[in-house]
């Protein structure tokens, strides 16, 4: 897990543009060097404060927890994670707002769904590798019922979210 708090001049990820080589890595191979190297360039530039990192969820284990500072200026949370196995796929939050009407938000549940990076054209969980060429913007996955069965990022059978992040204020 890998994301930082900014402010809205800065973003991770965007549906609809172009996946960074930082979230490729992340989405293809859960690799964070290159998006730390991403979000550094963005705090130089003084539109992130601080980087969020948390660890991987090993088998047995369901949740990671991470503790992260915010402030009015640097009020917005962006985080990933890659979906492992999978081509290219990854859950997240973009630009969420925890500073909502003047006041801290205290706790909110959000549940993701899941992204396809558009730079790998695999269509199940272990698909080989297949670089996308041209690379295609990312989107809510959408696959047919006999690959993952997924519709707008949510599995489509069962209407079960991957997974979910917990916000809390400490």
């Amino acid at each position: 897990m890998i994301g930082m708090t900014h402010n809205a001049s800065a973003s991770l990820f965007s549906t609809g543009k172009l996946a960074t080589s930082g979230v490729e890595i992340v989405a293809e191979a859960g690799s964070t060097n290159s998006i730390k190297s991403e979000i550094g360039n963005i705090q130089n530039l003084g539109f992130s404060q601080s980087l969020i990192e948390g660890g991987d969820l090993p088998n047995g284990q369901t949740q990671v927890e991470v503790t992260f500072s915010l402030d009015e200026d640097f009020s917005l949370v962006s985080v990933i994670t890659m979906v492992a196995p999978s081509p290219d796929w990854f859950v997240g939050v973009d630009s969420l707002n925890l500073f909502q009407n003047g006041q801290w938000v205290d706790e909110l549940v959000v549940e993701l769904k899941t992204y396809d990076a558009g730079t790998d054209d695999g269509v199940s969980f272990t698909s080989g590798n297949a670089d996308t060429s041209p690379k295609e913007n990312i989107t809510l996955l959408t696959s047919a019922a006999s690959d993952t069965d997924f519709s707008n990022g949510v599995h489509r059978s069962s209407g079960q979210h991957i997974g979910t992040f917990t916000f809390k204020r400490q």
